[in-house]
């Protein structure tokens, strides 16, 4: 009785990472677009940060480019809308935390593939990059990442022992 409120909490604590993890997503991205701030919290998703910054026309000239950000903002708003959803009925269904779990470990390849063209650049124009909001920032995904994996472990637990009785 006692292992199963240890697996239902650590399978809260899970949602709660995710729902912050969401939350301050959505907070970053808000601060970008309303403040048209070029400062970029660390505590966040990277697939979104990256459609925004192509949506905002970082990466590219925007003139003439329309389909771009409209794909980013697609990009954007769906992979948000995923983590939402994946908060909101992983209450009830256990799999959607781990369709969590491998969306935010895509998204987590997708801030070192992100870091390694940054560094790559940074090399080759001899300008130095501040490793400090990156060494942050994979800090807080390998935080998310723990609470998903050890969330969806206790959900096959649960799942395990409920199946036995």
């Amino acid at each position: 009785m006692e292992q199963q409120k240890v697996l239902r909490d650590t399978y809260a604590r899970a949602r709660s990472g995710l729902l912050i993890m969401l939350f301050l997503t959505v907070a970053n991205l808000a601060t970008v677009v309303l403040l048209k701030s070029e400062t970029v919290f660390v505590f966040t998703a990277a697939i979104p940060e990256i459609a925004l910054s192509f949506a905002m026309g970082n990466y590219y000239a925007p003139e003439g480019k329309l389909y771009i950000i409209i794909l980013a903002a697609i990009v954007l708003v769906s992979v948000l809308v995923l983590y939402f959803l994946c908060w909101l009925f992983c209450k009830k269904k256990t799999r959607w935390l781990t369709v969590a779990l491998v969306t935010f470990a895509v998204d987590c390849a997708a801030r070192v593939v992100l870091f390694l063209i940054a560094l790559s650049e940074a090399n080759t124009t001899g300008n130095d990059i501040d490793l400090l909001p990156t060494v942050i920032s994979f800090v807080f995904a390998v935080w998310v990442l723990y609470y998903l994996v050890r969330g969806v472990g206790a959900a096959r637990k649960l799942a395990a022992a409920k199946s036995e009785e």
